[in-house]
């Protein structure tokens, strides 16, 4: 008995700590839905608030900014998209595209918790009943969820951080990038996926990813976002665009989940409903649409089927509607 209520606590600890990360999204819920593209709403918040950031320490003493890196002013920005982050564990961004009304998404604003939960694959799941449910939007023509701008930004900060880390150790890029990702594979095994909501979220392992790309080109490449000036100042090189990242994988009815069995069981006879939709010209559109990536997949999306056909990760392919509707 003990050791139940001892487990009850870690989980529960868990479940609190890991609110923004647990927080499941469902695109089976949106299809059929036109939404109008958010990619121009999003940016310009980036932007703006890079802008103000790179601003307030061009404003600093010459003294101070002399002794700033590259990466300190990247990291100065990165804390700027979160400045007003609210007690619920919701990152900035995130609370702006649930408060916005004029803001397309779905459900839209009007649709409360339970309904919008009741709309999805995850309905007769007591768990995510305890807690806030992903939205859906779309961003570069993809549907996806918005949880995934958090996972571009912090947890992709996160695959960043590995990744200069094992650089600094002599470790090659390759190595390092498949430091990083080995690090969101375990993320989603435990505190981020399975031991929270019992999913394995391959579409949060390509935001994670996407997320490290992004954090890089602030100081790394040819044309990296910012370059230093001959006072201590700090540049800014060229716009942010999310459509240089959002890619069809982080659709999560396009880029399968996988789930633990129990999870599995409770959203199979949900999953079953979408069988009859395979064929609706809206799915044709927008797989069409997706079909322009083909060739194009990330090296973590590669990397990852590679660890999937030796039997290392879950095979999500048993997941997919193309098995459960044969």
């Amino acid at each position: 008995m003990i050791k139940l209520l001892f487990r009850v606590a870690i989980f529960s600890c868990l479940l609190g700590a890991s609110a923004a990360y647990a927080l499941e999204t469902d695109q089976y819920m949106v299809w059929g839905k036109q939404l109008n593209d958010v990619t121009a709403y999003l940016n310009g918040f980036i932007n703006k608030r890079t802008w103000q950031a790179i601003d307030e320490i061009n404003h600093l003493p010459i003294e101070q900014r002399k002794g700033l890196s590259c990466e300190d002013v990247h990291h100065y920005i990165l804390k700027s998209y979160n400045r007003n982050k609210g007690m619920d564990f919701i990152s900035e961004i995130e609370r702006l595209v649930y408060d916005d009304p004029t803001l397309s998404r779905y459900p839209p604003q009007s649709t409360g918790k339970i309904a919008t939960i009741n709309q999805s694959i995850y309905r007769k799941s007591k768990l995510f009943k305890l807690k806030m449910f992903g939205i859906n939007i779309k961003v570069n023509g993809i549907y996806t969820g918005v949880d995934k701008t958090d996972h571009v930004f912090r947890t992709g900060y996160g695959y960043f951080e590995t990744y200069k880390k094992q650089r600094a150790k002599g470790k090659t890029e390759k190595q390092a990038l498949i430091a990083a990702i080995r690090k969101g594979i375990k993320q989603e095994k435990t505190y981020y996926g399975y031991w929270v909501s019992g999913v394995f979220s391959y579409a949060d392992l390509e935001a994670n990813y996407q997320g490290l790309r992004f954090h890089r080109n602030f100081c790394e490449g040819e044309k990296p976002y910012l370059f230093p000036l001959k006072n201590a100042s700090w540049g800014f090189s060229h716009s942010i665009n999310l459509a240089d990242y959002v890619n069809p994988w982080f659709d999560e009815s396009y880029n399968t989940n996988a789930y633990l069995s129990f999870r599995f069981k409770s959203i199979y006879p949900e999953l079953k409903k979408y069988c009859s939709e395979q064929g609706m010209q809206w799915v044709k559109e927008r797989d069409h649409y997706y079909s322009m990536w083909q060739g194009k997949e990330s090296f973590s999306v590669r990397y990852l089927k590679g660890l999937i056909a030796k039997g290392k990760l879950p095979n999500p392919e048993k997941f997919s509607l193309q098995a459960i509707c044969k």
